[in-house]
């Protein structure tokens, strides 16, 4: 009885330690592989609004909040990423990006914009993830989703 009690009260708990998130997965494919995908799968707060855009071979989800903050993932080549603006501010930064992109290399990319908002690329060769328009509080629950991402490829 004790055992059958210990393991519901841990189940309890551990359904409820991701209250107020939604897990998400973004599907994407290889360039001109399309029959290979790759899935990410992330836990964002709830709260948000979706805008989707896609083209033959890419994916773009925009994950919107009240607060105007953006949370996004993409494997567009074309434009770097929602942060666009934010990366060609500075002559550096665009720089190393152009570079990264080019190379197919990994980067990190972030700084702080003209409102005092924050903004994160990361680019893995594959894909791009990160958050524009960011409060404080809502730059630390990026970062987590960020850094909590998991890949799966098929």
């Amino acid at each position: 009885m004790k055992k059958v009690i210990l393991f519901l009260f841990f189940l309890f708990f551990s359904c409820n330690s991701n209250k107020g998130f939604v897990d998400v997965k973004y599907k994407g494919y290889f360039k001109m592989m399309s029959n290979k995908e790759y899935i990410y799968r992330y836990s964002l707060n709830k709260g948000f609004v979706i805008r989707e855009t896609q083209g033959d071979e890419w994916r773009q989800i925009e994950y919107i909040y009240d607060d105007n903050s953006i949370f996004y993932i993409s494997n567009e080549d074309d434009n770097m990423s929602l942060n666009y603006e934010n990366i060609k501010s500075t002559k550096e930064i665009s720089d190393q990006a152009s570079i990264a992109f080019f190379e197919k290399d990994t980067i990190t990319l972030y700084g702080v914009d003209n409102d005092g908002k924050f903004w994160k690329n990361k680019y893995d060769g594959e894909i791009n993830i990160g958050y524009l328009n960011a409060s404080d509080d809502r730059k630390e629950e990026f970062e987590k989703v960020i850094s909590t991402l998991i890949r799966y490829s098929y």
